[in-house]
């Protein structure tokens, strides 16, 4: 029942009269949904319950919003006691119980970064203090089927699994792309972490070169960026 990251038809402007409530369930669906993402995971396997939705204050008529806009998938959790591995069904209609779950859509993941980013703007955050700005256009890695897009167009696409290069992209797709992120690669003993980031960004830059997206290192190696042509 995975969701398909790449896909979204929905509109990701945030309506004004979001409850804090739906705003706050948003969030904790979006942190879920980049988890799943981080992990290369089916989203389900970390689908939120509709009872710890609740709990922040969602009405059912908030759940109902989410689904029939398409921002959100439900299904009921028939996962057996003991099991390693949640499995779900999925209902004809929506009604929501004690063991109905969601999971975001890409369209919702979209629409909860907007809500988010809007939130922290009108509360003068650093999205609304940086001095320095991201491109209105953002990259977006799909871990899943290994392909990072731009401007809606394939940039790059790993036949097989890449643990160095795939790690620097899910990294920025779960800091939602920002300009600079320090060196997500973890140590390897006898390996210099320094050469081993210029490595990877440039390896990265070797498989972009039909794009405008382009990769760096700075601060001695701690630090990669992203830029365009």
């Amino acid at each position: 029942m995975a969701t398909n990251p790449n896909d979204s038809s929905s509109s990701s402007r945030p309506p004004s009269h979001l409850t804090p409530e739906l705003r706050r369930g948003l969030l904790l669906l979006l942190q879920a949904f980049n988890y799943a993402l981080h992990t290369q995971a089916d989203p389900w396997q970390f689908a939120v319950s509709s009872g710890e939705l609740r709990g922040y204050g969602l009405t059912a008529a908030d759940l109902r919003f989410l689904v029939t806009q398409g921002y959100a998938e439900s299904a009921r959790e028939v996962t057996r006691p003991g099991a390693s591995v949640r499995k779900f069904h999925r209902d004809a209609s929506f009604r929501p119980t004690k063991r109905t779950c969601l999971v975001l859509t890409p369209a919702g993941a979209d629409f909860a970064r907007a809500v988010c980013s809007s939130a922290t703007m009108a509360q003068g955050g650093p999205a609304a203090s940086s001095a320095t700005s991201l491109p209105a256009k953002q990259p977006y890695y799909d871990g899943s089927r290994r392909l990072l897009t731009y401007d809606g167009q394939e940039a790059l696409r790993f036949r097989r699994p890449s643990k160095v290069e795939g790690l620097v992209l899910l990294s920025f797709q779960e800091q939602n792309w920002r300009e600079k992120i320090d060196d997500p690669l973890p140590r390897v003993p006898g390996k210099n972490p320094a050469r081993r980031l210029r490595n990877a960004v440039a390896n990265l830059n070797r498989r972009l070169q039909k794009s405008s997206l382009r990769f760096g290192s700075e601060d001695n190696g701690r630090a990669v960026y992203w830029y365009l042509l």
